[in-house]
């Protein structure tokens, strides 16, 4: 009789089952700690392959390892071996260790964990800022913007020294110069009160001429800075490509800069922004920052001549200002761990997809290449503090908040003892509470790493915030209470973001002061559209108002002040007072205005103005009574509340319950342009 074992019971008895069930336990469990720890040390998916690749190869060797020495009793001491046999265990140890330091290894190179060795050095040393500079096209020059007094200007100097020449600066911010490549234009952007426009003018100085529109308001979104990029014009200079706002996000277009002929490149999905776009020297290609809805952004190319967009760079980072090499086979470009703010400089290679960082710390913006093989970036960054005021009183305003992490969108608590404010502080926007009495502040939302909430506005009774947030992918509505707990999702919808995260209150939820209605801005037919919904998450509705560019209650939820851009298509602004039921209207302000707030009393409107981002102030319009059936109208002159004479300006502006007092953010912006040399 054959007493010979089968297959499966001779695999089972040897301890093969047991040991391949391990060993695949231990190469998942690599496998997760290298495809989360990797990223973050800046190695590049290809290590993480090699990690899966080394797991699966070394299976069958440790399988059949375990077969030849066999996992039985010690037939001299009667005692059961391991039940993991020790030439199999070394040999797992070694094969997954071996698939680790490959990763390290090669995935450090391909990712540039080692940095080359780059001079790097000031290239200017104002006292304001710098946000770009742009090469001329033989390296011997360089135009760059800088804020003078509170408004940004454009200059051009030697990179062998002296003094500088203004080319373009005004009331208005005049900002991000990009040299054509025959040396004969400078392209910049502009907002003169009429919308954010392209412009060119000569390296000399001299009037201006339009290129394009882009529909963006500047004061009111600061990421319209991205609306040119690193190197808009194409090899000939006859063309140049831009962003530009449309209704349901921000697409790129080309024109013909003599003609005016323009061209639509791409067709982002709704709440998709494209920016930041970089024309290839062969003409062949453009790179660009592409933003989807409540995600981080990565580096995309198109091909000039229009077709589908393909990603270059998306990984766990914002990746974005892409700069073209010159012979086009790598790109720069700038990658952080956050939706704002700056990072390093890395490039990438266009055909195999290598990374390589170059900067550590360096806290760079939108780099720029010189026919040379110089790399000009910007280094910036702001301080932010709170600040209070009694409104009609001369007192010096007091600064309530020591930390100067990006704090913005101040609500005050309804019974006026905290304010509750988006933080920057730990590197990402989260929600604290601000103690007026203590002076203490406090974390009060704890989102995931790389989530970030934002936006936050009370409740009536004061025991729950709606806030903005990004926890299941795109941004949505969300509430938690003062106990803190998890919170909970309010609205299903997607709201936008488009990176511009310090001054987010511009899509920012407000409770009415009855309680009963939650509204916010998101996608409508015809564009941005107030949208209502209740506080349980139900009954999400449109508006008729489309086109809003920032809005707050008054005195209850039928009535609404609201900022857009007038109808003639001139691109100014205008305040209007709406009633949502009746749907009456009322010009209350054409100004410039952005960031309003309304008293509690309903006694006047707050807000924001100025010819330029860096020289904004606090404002208030005064206006009359209005009965429950009625709209109210201005009783006055606007009065200016703020004084930043240059120095600082100003972001937000919330109410205290009994309007007698506004808490605003002071920002301090700085920052100078920089050089790598030696870069190869």
């Amino acid at each position: 009789m054959d007493t010979k074992p089968g297959l499966l019971a001779e695999l089972k008895r040897r301890k093969v089952v047991r040991t391949g069930v391990l060993y695949a336990a231990a190469a998942f469990a690599t496998l997760e700690f290298a495809d989360i720890a990797f990223p973050r040390i800046g190695l590049s998916e290809g290590a993480v392959d090699m990690v899966l690749w080394a797991g699966l190869l070394g299976l069958p060797v440790v399988l059949t390892l375990a077969w030849f020495f066999d996992i039985r009793a010690d037939t001299t001491t009667g005692r059961p071996q391991s039940w993991f046999s020790l030439p199999a265990l070394a040999a797992a140890v070694a094969l997954v260790g071996l698939g680790v330091g490959a990763g390290l290894f090669w995935g450090g190179e391909s990712a540039g964990n080692v940095l080359p060795d780059l001079t790097i050095s000031p290239l200017t040393t104002t006292a304001g800022l710098n946000l770009s500079g742009s090469w001329s096209p033989d390296g011997s020059q360089i135009a760059y913007d800088y804020t003078l007094n509170g408004t940004m200007d454009i200059a051009v100097a030697s990179v062998a020294g002296g003094a500088l020449q203004l080319v373009a600066g005004g009331p208005n911010d005049e900002a991000m110069p990009r040299w054509s490549p025959d040396g004969s234009k400078i392209a910049f952007i502009s907002d003169d009160g009429s919308g954010l426009n392209i412009y060119w003018v000569p390296p000399t100085g001299g009037s201006r001429r339009r290129i394009a529109e882009t529909h963006f308001q500047y004061l009111d979104r600061f990421t319209a800075i991205a609306a040119i990029g690193s190197q808009p014009w194409s090899p000939d200079g006859r063309e140049l490509v831009f962003s530009r706002v449309e209704p349901t996000g921000v697409a790129l277009w080309k024109v013909e800069v003599l003609s005016g002929e323009e061209t639509r490149l791409t067709s982002p999905t709704p709440g998709t922004v494209d920016l930041r776009a970089a024309w290839s020297h062969d003409g062949e290609w453009i790179a660009f920052a592409r933003v989807p809805p409540g995600s981080l952004s990565a580096v995309y190319l198109t091909p000039a001549s229009g077709g589908e967009p393909i990603p270059l760079v998306a990984n766990q980072s914002s990746n974005g200002s892409p700069n073209w090499g010159l012979d086009d086979r790598r790109i720069l470009f700038v990658t952080s761990t956050t939706l704002g703010g700056g990072g390093d400089i890395w490039d990438v290679d266009v055909d195999t997809g290598q990374l390589r960082q170059l900067t550590n710390g360096a806290g760079a913006s939108v780099p720029i290449r010189s026919s040379t093989g110089r790399i000009a970036y910007s280094r910036w960054s702001h301080e932010t503090t709170f600040f209070r005021m009694e409104v009609g009183s001369a007192e010096d305003h007091q600064q309530i908040s020591l930390s100067i992490g990006d704090n913005f969108s101040q609500r005050f608590s309804p019974d006026g003892r905290q304010i509750a404010f988006q933080s920057g502080r730990q590197g990402r926007s989260q929600i604290w509470l601000h103690d007026l009495a203590s002076g203490a502040e406090t974390q009060l939302t704890y989102p995931p790493e790389g989530i970030e909430d934002r936006t936050p506005d009370w409740s009536p009774g004061g025991d729950e915030i709606v806030f903005l947030s990004n926890r299941e992918g795109p941004f949505q509505l969300w509430v938690t209470g003062l106990e803190g707990g998890t919170p909970r999702r309010l609205s299903e919808q997607a709201i936008p973001m488009d990176g511009d995260w310090w001054v987010n209150a511009r899509v920012a939820p407000r409770w009415s002061s009855d309680g009963g209605t939650i509204a916010y801005l998101a996608p409508g037919e015809e564009g941005t559209t107030l949208w209502l919904i209740d506080p349980d998450g139900s009954n999400a509705r449109q508006t008729d108002l489309s086109g809003v560019l920032r809005f707050d209650w008054y005195l209850d939820s039928r009535r609404v002040v609201y900022t857009r851009n007038t109808l003639d298509g001139s691109g100014r602004i205008e305040m209007i007072t709406a009633d949502l039921q009746s749907g009456a209207e009322a010009l209350l302000l054409e100004a410039n205005a952005t960031e309003l707030s309304v008293a509690p009393d309903g006694s006047s409107v707050a807000y924001n103005s100025a010819e330029g981002h860096f020289s904004m102030n606090r404002y208030l319009l005064p206006l009359t009574p209005a009965t429950v059936d009625q709209l109210p109208s201005a009783a006055g002159e606007p009065e200016q509340i703020t004084f930043g004479g240059g120095v600082w300006h100003v972001h937000g502006g919330a109410w205290s319950p009994d309007s007698r007092q506004i808490v605003y953010t002071k920002d301090f912006d700085r920052g100078n342009l920089y050089v790598i040399d030696d870069y190869r």
